[in-house]
């Protein structure tokens, strides 16, 4: 399903004290991930992955302001090329252009005319 929520992610500089925050509150579980400092949460046993919880020394300490927002909503698209050039000429601002994430897809921010920050998601095609 494409144009629709996806993925949300938080931002922490205490892994244990967030997860186990969400653990207990609405019984998310952290998923291994391979990727360094990246925490995958699984909402429910039969749902897929759909968010995770970055670490940060301190949210000040991150390099994009936007990045200091939390939480960060994804839409998962289907050609994030095309919703950039859409954003650009609906006046929107891009905030981080297209980033690769190997062997998995693709990300990039943007805010809407009111400063509103969302990300973008492209999976790698199953080609």
């Amino acid at each position: 399903m494409k144009n629709v929520p996806c993925h949300i992610e938080f931002i922490s500089s205490d892994i244990e004290k967030t997860t186990r925050f969400y653990a207990k509150l609405f019984g998310w579980e952290v998923v291994n991930n391979e990727i360094p400092d990246y925490f995958l949460l699984r909402f429910a046993a039969e749902y897929p992955v759909g968010g995770a919880i970055r670490v940060h020394a301190g949210r000040a300490n991150t390099s994009h302001d936007h990045e200091k927002a939390n939480p960060l909503l994804y839409i998962r698209v289907e050609a994030i090329e095309r919703v950039l050039v859409k954003i650009k000429a609906y006046e929107g601002k891009i905030l981080t252009e297209t980033v690769t994430v190997p062997g998995r897809g693709c990300y990039a921010h943007f805010a809407d005319g009111d400063g509103n920050i969302l990300g973008l998601w492209q999976e790698n095609s199953s080609e």
